[in-house]
């Protein structure tokens, strides 16, 4: 029993419409401190008229504005207080459930094997935004069983994360002998994740500067977006029983904007309420609703567009390197693109047939073709040479009329430089260095 209470859970929270189409983005949402969903995503109205309101599942609130996503709530042990003959989770504990349980829900509900890179969108409210960020760093490891995890993760909206810390450090002196004291009264113990928010420290100054460069990087960036509380929280209310509130009327931020915001995040907003209603809304009027939810929309566009670029910048910083377009010589060494010299001409053959070659005629890239095409003294021959890098400009077919050649056939015997050619195509493609290639064609394949 105490294994299940401690687990890590995902709850898809809404239900797809298939005229919608076939879901593209997962959304997760994960809960801070002393709190559970949906409690936590829940407004409680005072009106006994009104109904409470769960922005995540509301149809007329989240589900209605995200088409084609699944919704995810996931449900870690936050409680602030734990039996006391269980060992504490550390952060990196926490961390690693989250990913189980995110890698777990993904496998079964993938139709196929696309489905399991399906990127991730992440909405973290609080300490549950420090969990994810110590996951995704774990994650971000080749040799990790969650890098499909990291490398899915495209964007995350986070909701007063603490990564300064909390201003609980004000009243950590009298306030931490008091809740231990609390707790053994009902023989339990403080969770030590309050100590990792106490107030800035060593490990959340490393958390946040290996976060950054995980976010920056060229593949597989994340895009992050932070949301800051300006109301106060009477700050023994978080922590301790309603009767000792009698004693305290000071309230201040619990997580200010030095605290909840990123270096990386150019545009963090404020958020008009306290802290515990910062991943609260009362209806689809809500202001601030309104605000986190454009977030959220710009960066599921975002992630949507982005397939074509990060292909792109993975084929030219991952496959098409300096290495791999290395020519090997009969002999075994290899040469970089640089050094060696591509010794062919391509010349037009106007009413050439691909079907008539016959064994006594020479193929267009052969010894005997080359020597053909530099011998010859007539102007119209040399006129009918090709430029490589003008391959596929536009020219005149032998009716007269204009063609814009797409498409090039490459043949030739063994050993004449078909690979050394395609391999020097690719080279010059990349570097720019045939400006009308570019213009043409988006990548090569």
């Amino acid at each position: 029993m105490a294994q299940q209470t401690r687990g890590v859970v995902l709850n898809q929270v809404n239900v797809n419409d298939t005229r919608d189409g076939r879901p593209d983005v997962d959304i997760i949402a994960v809960h801070g401190l002393d709190t559970r969903s949906p409690d936590t995503w829940t407004w409680r109205s005072r009106d006994r008229n009104k109904p409470d309101v769960n922005w995540l599942v509301d149809r007329d609130m989240l589900p209605h504005k995200m088409k084609r996503v699944r919704i995810f709530t996931c449900n870690w042990p936050a409680d602030l207080f734990q039996e006391s003959d269980s060992i504490p989770w550390t952060v990196g504990e926490f961390a690693r459930r989250l990913l189980a349980g995110i890698h777990s829900i993904r496998l079964p509900l993938a139709a196929d094997g696309r489905d399991r890179d399906r990127p991730i969108v992440f909405i973290a409210s609080c300490l549950g935004g420090i969990i994810l960020m110590e996951a995704l760093i774990m994650a971000n490891n080749p040799q990790s069983d969650y890098i499909s995890i990291r490398k899915a993760t495209r964007g995350i909206i986070f909701l007063a994360t603490p990564f300064r810390g909390t201003a609980f450090k004000d009243i950590a002196s009298w306030a931490d002998p008091l809740l231990k004291t609390w707790a053994s009264l009902g023989n339990r113990a403080v969770t030590q994740l309050l100590e990792s928010v106490k107030g800035s420290n060593f490990y959340l100054e490393e958390l946040v500067r290996s976060f950054t460069r995980l976010c920056q990087d060229t593949c597989d960036p994340c895009k992050v977006h932070t949301f800051y509380e300006t109301r106060g929280t009477v700050l023994p209310g978080k922590f301790l029983p309603s009767y000792f509130l009698t004693f305290f009327d000071q309230s201040k931020p619990l997580v200010n904007s030095a605290s909840a915001t990123l270096d990386i995040d150019s545009n963090p907003l404020p958020l008009e309420r306290r802290h515990v209603m910062m991943n609260k809304f009362s209806g689809p009027d809500d202001l601030d609703y309104i605000t986190v939810v454009g977030r959220l929309e710009a960066l599921l566009q975002l992630v949507r567009d982005r397939p074509p670029r990060q292909a792109d910048i993975w084929i030219h910083h991952k496959h098409y390197t300096a290495d791999r377009l290395q020519i090997e010589r009969l002999s075994g060494d290899r040469l970089p693109m640089e050094q060696c010299y591509i010794n062919l001409v391509i010349v037009a053959r106007p009413g050439e047939k691909a079907h008539k070659p016959t064994s006594a005629q020479s193929f267009p890239f052969s010894l005997l073709a080359r020597q053909k095409a530099e011998a010859a003294d007539d102007v119209s021959e040399r006129k009918s040479r090709v430029d490589l890098s003008t391959l596929f400009n536009a020219r005149e077919d032998e009716d007269g009329g204009v063609i814009n050649p797409r498409r090039v056939f490459i043949r030739g015997s063994a050993g004449v430089g078909k690979t050394t050619l395609c391999k020097n195509i690719v080279h010059e493609f990349y570097r720019g260095t045939w400006s009308d290639w570019n213009k043409i064609f988006d990548r090569i394949l």
